[in-house]
């Protein structure tokens, strides 16, 4: 339990955690950079926690990229107990993959259209790769228990960021009302009466 408390809070708060040692020490200082940059972008429109997840979905690809690169023997000359190992490993591993670049490409459109169409397709996005992750985690649980503690801790981050993008006043000050501003001029309206004072 403390080992999956440890990789969920670097999930949330540093980088999603990496497969080894060395690329969590890559990610580490991009991640600190990335935490700073967002903070000095706090009152611009793309900053804070929003300028984050674009860091993290990012790092996350990276992760997933670079592991099925560097194992690719494992998907052509599988040799494990079980002949359904083979399978189950395509199944944890690609549709997580192709998931994850979906969740890019629709939140590389929200960045170019900004507007509440985009956000949708984001979050239907994220909550279908999320599932998609819950189910490679229950695979991983059965085939691959190596694997749970990192990748469990990555969903619980997808989740969390999930119930950012439906909860969080900058998205809806950017994306839905595209008036940011009013976020400090006092002009800034959200659904039940003025924004929060200090939006994320």
């Amino acid at each position: 339990m403390p080992s999956l408390l440890s990789a969920f809070v670097s999930t949330l708060v540093v980088t999603p955690p990496a497969s080894t040692p060395v690329m969590n020490r890559i990610l580490f200082p991009v991640a600190v950079v990335c935490a700073i940059l967002a903070g000095i972008r706090k009152k611009e429109e793309i900053g804070g926690w929003l300028f984050y997840f674009y860091y993290w979905i990012f790092a996350m690809l990276f992760i997933y990229v670079r592991d099925v690169a560097l194992n690719w023997r494992a998907f052509v000359n599988l040799q494990l107990s079980s002949p359904a190992a083979r399978p189950a490993l395509y199944l944890a591993a690609f549709p997580r993959l192709a998931a994850l670049f979906v969740v890019l490409g629709v939140a590389l459109g929200l960045l170019r259209a900004r507007n509440e169409e985009w956000l949708e397709r984001l979050r239907m996005a994220l909550l279908v790769a999320g599932i998609v992750s819950a189910a490679s985690v229950w695979i991983d649980a059965g085939y691959f228990p190596d694997s749970v503690r990192n990748n469990a801790a990555r969903l619980l981050g997808m989740v969390l960021w999930l119930a950012y993008f439906h909860m969080s006043q900058r998205v809806r000050a950017v994306f839905v009302v595209h008036n940011w501003q009013g976020q400090f001029d006092g002009t800034g309206v959200g659904p039940k009466g003025p924004f929060l004072s200090d939006p994320r």
